[in-house]
């Protein structure tokens, strides 16, 4: 065999096992992400809803979705959603449209649809249980209801929806008259016992990732105002705590509104939703909730047109952009924080002089607001640049580097045949990706923002060796196939529990992560990689996935078929798709607030 040869070999020998190397890593260290829009998929696909009570998680609550009366709009809705990077949504079950009499079915209507369709998408499901049927109480939509008639809505709730809602909001701003009369936190505080005691009923001890959070509270900042019409959410809670409602929640939610000052700089007025924040968390430590997370399920800032006669009370597109970034920033700040929802996607009627119809971050012809921005900047922001990816990151070049030095140890220079170059190939991605693993969780200890981190910049790299592989294979562009890996901001939020987990699997045959699905040594499989290619110019890279072996498989006994075409043969390799699951879990809340409030501070925008 001529030098000249032997080079050749070796080279595409070095290029083949590093992108199986990169790939494998991949596989090792992340969760596979599922795209944005909905398509027909070649493999089984398992969704979790769940959402990652961290103050970085972000959703909007758009109590608008269920009455759009269009699935077409329903969809577009949730598609736009997750185009921006949001995961999740809060939307209104409301009783009145689902029981219309006491002994009557459940009808479930446009909620079912929202729910189901939100769900299919990977998305985390914020139900608010809300607005009271005249026969169970009085006033209709907001009389303090009939309490066995209520848990049993929550059961019906729970029961329907375990596995595709991931949090149940008891009822929405109780401190305002509005939403529920009279103002009673302990008449609330029952309710709350009533639908804990039902939803948790339901919870499979099983399967614990399919019980439904229990959020209580849902208090619109303000003071106390009036004869019983609103009460300030601080003297709320302690009411709450007053009628024991410790133990029957399992995150508290709050709606810091204010029209007039963002929400960091309210430390020098009484009564800010920011002073607030810190007194509520003040109460649940002192009676024993201090480990529970107070989500903000609403937040906005409504643009209404200007008006010459009220021109104080104009909120341009720029300051409601400019609260909204500083509230994104300041929330994290805060201790005990969770998730975030903003109020709301789209613009009910653009233009109208009513403040509820015009919080959207969107107009209603879906042009941009500045807010949208804001949102994606800070979601893009969650995968910064820092020395643990850097670290990843030069450690990923010099994978590619050393294994070439690896397949000299391994290959003999006499050694050409397919089926020894299979045997050493497959030691050699076992080895590494094992090592792969090791490393990263020396770095550092995985969270999924280092994750997602991590996914991107192996991704990169995979993209590139791909390329070569192609090249010095001889194998052709095949058709775009489905995508595997996403960029990060589409991504869902994954759970640290899980990569938690993941870590802690034992075992060097496993070394290429547990949801990665091994083909028999025979199979060859020619995947379609859909990434970001920022560089490259060539049509869409295919990745080589090589198999894995378990120990008693490897090196004695090689396929009779080769996996890859001789080196001088230009026949098209047969491809075959392997079946990939992906597992797709979120675990965060949104937020969003609105109470009636004193003059120029927040009105109530709710879930009417």
């Amino acid at each position: 065999m001529s030098r000249s040869a032997l080079r050749s070999l070796r080279r595409r020998a070095v290029i083949t096992v590093s992108s199986t190397v990169v790939l494998a890593a991949v596989c090792a260290t992340t969760e596979l992400r599922p795209p944005i829009e909905p398509r027909a998929a070649s493999y089984a696909v398992d969704m979790a809803a769940a959402i990652d009570e961290t103050p970085t998680t972000i959703g909007l609550a758009d109590s608008n979705l269920v009455r759009l009366g269009d699935e077409a709009l329903i969809d577009e809705q949730l598609d736009m959603m997750q185009a921006l990077g949001v995961q999740n949504v809060r939307i209104g079950i409301s009783w009145v449209s689902t029981q219309l009499t006491e002994n009557g079915n459940f009808f479930w209507g446009a909620t079912d649809y929202v729910i189901n369709e939100a769900n299919r998408r990977g998305m985390g499901v914020l139900g608010v249980l809300h607005e009271t049927p005249a026969w169970a109480g009085s006033p209709p939509l907001s009389g303090t209801p009939d309490l066995e008639a209520f848990g049993k809505f929550a059961g019906a709730v729970a029961e329907k929806y375990e596995g595709k809602i991931s949090a149940l909001e008891v009822w929405n701003e109780p401190n305002g008259r509005f939403f529920l009369n009279p103002v009673d936190p302990v008449a609330y505080t029952n309710m709350v016992k009533a639908a804990y005691t039902a939803i948790k009923a339901h919870d499979d001890p099983d399967d614990p990732d399919d019980d439904i959070t229990v959020v209580a509270g849902v208090l619109g900042s303000g003071r106390t105002l009036g004869d019983n019409f609103t009460m300030n959410p601080v003297d709320f809670l302690q009411g709450m705590y007053d009628a024991d409602a410790h133990g029957y929640f399992d995150a508290f939610s709050f709606h810091p509104y204010h029209y007039d000052i963002p929400f960091s700089e309210g430390e020098t007025q009484s009564d800010s939703p920011i002073l607030q924040l810190r007194e509520l968390r003040t109460l649940m430590e002192q009676y024993g909730d201090g480990a529970l997370k107070v989500w903000a399920s609403e937040y906005g800032l409504p643009t209404t047109p200007f008006d010459p006669q009220h021109p104080l009370l104009y909120n341009s597109p720029e300051k409601q952009a400019e609260f909204l970034a500083d509230f994104l920033a300041s929330w994290q700040r805060e201790a005990g924080t969770g998730p975030i929802f903003i109020y709301s996607t789209r613009d009910i009627n653009s233009g109208s002089p009513s403040d509820q119809d015009n919080f959207g971050i969107w107009y209603t012809d879906w042009q941009e607001k500045p807010a949208v921005q804001v949102i994606r900047d800070f979601l893009e922001d969650l995968e910064p640049d820092n020395p643990v990816l850097d670290a990843i990151r030069a450690f990923v070049t010099r994978v590619v580097e050393i294994t070439g030095e690896v397949i000299n140890d391994v290959v003999d220079f006499v050694v050409w045949g397919a089926e020894v170059l299979l045997d050493a190939t497959v030691w050699v991605v076992k080895t590494i990706a094992e090592v792969t693993v090791n490393v990263v969780e020396g770095i550092v200890d995985i969270t999924s923002k280092v994750v997602h981190g991590i996914a991107d910049v192996i991704t990169t790299a995979a993209n590139w060796v791909v390329e070569k592989v192609r090249s010095c294979l001889g194998i052709e562009s095949a058709p775009p196939a489905e995508r595997r890996i996403l960029p990060a901001a589409t991504a869902l939020a994954i759970d640290d529990s899980t990569v938690d987990e993941e870590r802690e699997s034992p075992g060097a045959d496993e070394a290429t992560g547990p949801d990665v699905v091994q083909p028999d040594v025979g199979d060859a499989t020619v995947t379609e990689l859909a990434v970001a290619e920022p560089e490259a110019t060539e049509p869409e890279a295919t990745d080589v996935v090589e198999p894995g072996v378990s120990e008693a498989d490897t090196v004695e006994d090689p396929p009779s078929e080769p996996l890859t075409a001789a080196p001088d043969t230009e026949e098209a390799e047969e491809t075959e798709t392997v079946p990939v699951t992906t597992r797709a879990t979120a675990r965060t809340a949104p937020r969003t607030v609105q109470t009636a409030k004193s003059p120029r501070t927040a009105a109530s925008s709710g879930l009417r």
